[in-house]
């Protein structure tokens, strides 16, 4: 696995994150439905 710096913007950085299953591009949007979170939509 290697990751490489593309980009940099003060302390913020982007750049690619090379794995054994693929290429991804940072920084990647991820939406977690936690608990919470969940429990507030379920709410009638």
């Amino acid at each position: 696995m290697q990751f490489k710096v593309t980009a940099t913007d003060g302390a913020a950085r982007c750049g690619v994150l090379e794995t054994a299953h693929g290429t991804i591009d940072t920084p990647v949007f991820m939406p977690v439905g936690t608990y919470g979170a969940v429990k507030v939509m379920r709410r009638e």
